[in-house]
């Protein structure tokens, strides 16, 4: 599938009401296996669903190509020792579908660098619009990274030997539920104690 998208930084918080507006609130884990393996394994937990899924992404900047399949939770587990030394980013995010267009806000706790907002398009004939003309928000609060290699997920993602005070308490727009489930899921793959390594 042909991705075209624009990536932004977003310097201040986000006020809760924008956040809200979301059609779907995810906490998600991104594990990019070491090379040669190019692969991205994906879990995304939402209020009702468990989705692992398997990508592999080839390009850079605006226009990317992906091929994404749907995998069994079960991987998860069978992948434990290559998944704990793999680098990876953890984030809850918040999306947005207006026409052909979705938008994306991802707040990352880890690594810690706040919010970071997307608009994309499978349609090459769709024009990406600014964000501040997607979300009421300030146009002097975006900062665009979209052709700047240093903020691809791969490239911020850090290594983990423990989620222990990783995974906020609360989390805007995401629920109770799906914290615990979230915390399960990775309990197997890094425990209870430790820190980070980056």
């Amino acid at each position: 599938m042909l991705e075209i998208e624009r990536k932004f930084l977003f310097k201040t918080k986000i006020p809760a009401e924008v956040i809200e507006e979301a059609t779907r609130h995810l906490l998600i884990v991104q594990w990019y296996l070491n090379p040669p393996d190019r692969r991205r394994i994906r879990v995304s937990v939402d209020e009702s669903d468990i989705y692992v899924v398997q990508t592999l992404k080839s390009g850079a900047g605006l226009i990317r190509e992906e091929i994404e399949k749907r995998v069994d939770l079960s991987l998860i587990i069978q992948m434990r020792k290559e998944l704990r030394v793999s680098r990876a980013v953890m984030k809850s995010r918040h999306v947005y579908k207006r026409n052909e267009i979705e938008g994306v806000v991802d707040w990352y706790f880890l690594p810690r660098i706040g919010y970071v907002l997307e608009v994309e398009t499978s349609d090459p004939e769709t024009v990406l619009p600014d964000p501040w003309n997607y979300w009421p928000l300030p146009r002097d609060s975006f900062e665009e990274v979209t052709e700047n290699r240093s903020y691809t997920a791969r490239s911020i993602s850090v290594s983990i030997n423990s989620i222990a005070g990783i995974i906020p308490e609360r989390i805007e727009s995401i629920s109770d539920h799906q914290i615990s489930e979230f915390r399960r899921l990775l309990q197997p793959i890094y425990g209870d104690s430790g820190g980070i390594d980056s």
